[in-house]
């Protein structure tokens, strides 16, 4: 073997070795911030070398952390933070620096933090009242109840403090959210609202006003609870990934109503977006169609070109037939390049929006990139990007019609924006 060879062999063998011992340093930094307390020494020194970095990653690679909160008040956020760190548990910890990131008002920045134990059941929130929708078969006598109180405060003390944690732009994300935050105690137990994170009492109210009392234990790490309700039919809730794909569409011929649901800014594997879109319009020729409606209501974002095929057909299809009445079903879960997808419509085509106000801006931060801490190894993204798509400065869309639904027409999987279009003359 020739001499240069072997040096560059050489070179690259050291090479290896340290970066397996780099490798195994990160490893055992990680191990010692989970497996430790706040009274080793140790750990506070990593946790605390994790939240400069927050802080210095955020402040110099967000397209502008500061659009909302100063930078003196963000700093004094982190600063505070780290005094704390020799007092607080990891949890705490994490859930803090969660706040100091969901205080930039971006929901395209966060982090992602949970602990994997979850409770047995499923929340959905409607009219500002937080419900049971689902439950394990060993608490069915809860199913459809409505949150009272976690731990003795009130459901909405709870849910304003667990607010603070969500990164959002308007209110309506904040409703989408809060049911997911609710589910993992990790959250409340990080702020101090609940002394245990394994067990916590819960009072719920029934449809005839009385009340119930329960101590609602997590699920072992990677447990699936029995629920009671099992769907075999599309939740018209939500994007029931069970029940239906990406894109699909359906034609009503009694009501003369074309429908089109796009749940996701994507292209299927078993049909790409464009050979999806050309073969729904060529179904449509000879179809004696009334109403054209649009469904982005469960629509979270993905590529925002993928839509490009409908917007010029949609825009044909407008043109040929004016008289076609098109409706874009909107709300909570519209975020992000679903968000796009309404206004892109909206450029080409009339419409009448429908529904309840976007989870997305139309205003906004996004195209995401991300870092990790370096010890605790907890990712965080960011935003590079600023979007501004309406002139009027807005965080969400509003409908020209707002439908929100009951309790009851959740029971009945009752789909009241596609009742109100259905009926309207």
């Amino acid at each position: 073997m020739p001499r240069n060879n072997k040096i560059v062999l050489i070179i690259l063998c050291i090479s290896i070795i340290i970066l397996t011992a780099c490798n195994n340093t990160d490893n055992d930094n990680r191990t010692v911030v989970l497996k430790n307390d706040y009274t080793n020494e140790k750990r506070n020194e990593l946790l605390i070398e994790d939240i400069d970095y927050l802080r210095t990653q955020l402040t110099n690679k967000h397209k502008n952390p500061f659009h909302k909160i100063t930078k003196e008040e963000f700093n004094n956020k982190i600063d505070y933070l780290i005094t704390q760190v020799n007092k607080l548990t990891n949890t705490q910890v994490f859930v803090e620096m969660n706040k100091i990131i969901a205080s930039i008002g971006d929901a395209h920045t966060g982090m992602n933090y949970w602990d994997g134990y979850k409770y047995p059941l499923k929340f959905y929130s409607i009219n500002d009242e937080i419900y049971v929708i689902n439950a394990d078969k060993s608490l069915s006598d809860i199913l459809y109840t409505k949150v009272k109180s976690i731990n003795g405060a009130d459901i909405h003390i709870i849910t304003d403090e667990l607010k603070e944690l969500i990164p959002h732009e308007n209110d309506s994300w904040v409703t989408a959210q809060l049911p997911d935050y609710l589910l993992t105690p990790v959250f409340m137990y990080g702020l101090g609202l609940i002394p245990d994170e394994k067990m916590t009492t819960f009072e719920f109210e029934n449809s005839n006003g009385n009340t119930i009392k329960k101590d609602i234990n997590i699920l072992s790490y990677e447990e699936k609870p029995n629920y009671v309700v099992e769907n075999d039919k599309r939740n018209v809730y939500f994007f029931d990934k069970d029940n239906e794909d990406y894109y699909w569409n359906e034609y009503l011929n009694n009501e003369k109503i074309f429908y089109f649901k796009y749940n996701v800014c994507a292209n299927m594997k078993e049909a790409n977006f464009n050979f999806f879109n050309t073969k729904m319009f060529e179904s449509i020729q000879g179809l004696e169609i009334e109403k054209f409606v649009i469904d982005l209501r469960h629509n979270s974002g993905g590529n925002s070109s993928v839509i490009n095929p409908f917007l010029n057909s949609i825009s044909k299809l407008s043109s040929d037939k004016p008289d076609i009445d098109i409706f874009i079903i909107i709300g909570r879960d519209t975020f992000s390049s679903g968000v796009m997808a309404v206004l892109d419509i909206k450029d080409r085509v009339p419409v009448t929006l429908i529904g309840e106000n976007t989870g997305g801006s139309p205003n906004s931060y996004g195209e995401l990139e991300t870092f990790e801490l370096p010890n605790s190894k907890i990712p965080i993204y960011y935003s590079i990007k600023y979007f501004n798509l309406t002139n009027d400065g807005a965080n969400t869309i509003t409908p020209e019609i707002i439908i929100k639904p009951t309790i009851n027409d959740y029971i009945e999987n009752k789909d009241v924006v596609m009742d109100y279009i259905l009926e309207k003359k």
